[in-house]
């Protein structure tokens, strides 16, 4: 009988199990609601808004103009917590290696958002010391 609920349990936990792209999937399904109704908006005005919404949902004091408003009201309709859509918009703009791992489903979309936040840190502070050496070879020209 214990083997029995043990197999039980195990066949639910695949079965629950989302897909390795279900981000993406998310992201384009409701990318897709979003066009057939609101076909003024852009991609990326989309995820500026998303970004508000998310910070207005989670407490902060700011007031949402009339199409971010529209917008929350929508993802209320179906169900969508913005927060999350919020991520699902900003994995597009990732490294190509971490969208590859989150496809393959060898990461989470938690620590796809946490190698894409290390990797553009690490390419300013790149960025910043070739400006302090470029600066420092102006300098020692003179």
């Amino acid at each position: 009988m214990t083997r029995f609920i043990t197999m039980f349990k195990h066949l639910l936990l695949e079965m629950s199990r989302k897909p390795k792209n279900y981000a993406q999937e998310k992201r384009e399904e409701l990318l897709n609601r979003l066009k057939a109704e609101l076909p003024q908006l852009s991609d990326r005005s989309i995820t500026k808004m998303l970004s508000r919404i998310a910070h207005y949902q989670y407490g902060r004091r700011i007031k949402l103009s009339i199409d971010e408003t529209i917008l929350l009201n929508f993802l209320k309709k179906y169900k969508y917590n913005p927060h999350t859509v919020y991520r699902w918009f900003l994995l597009e703009y990732a490294p190509e290696d971490v969208q590859v791992l989150l496809e393959e489903g060898r990461i989470s979309l938690k620590d796809a958002s946490k190698e894409s936040r290390i990797r553009r840190t690490e390419r300013r502070m790149e960025l910043g010391v070739k400006i302090i050496d470029e600066i420092r070879q102006i300098v020692g020209d003179m």
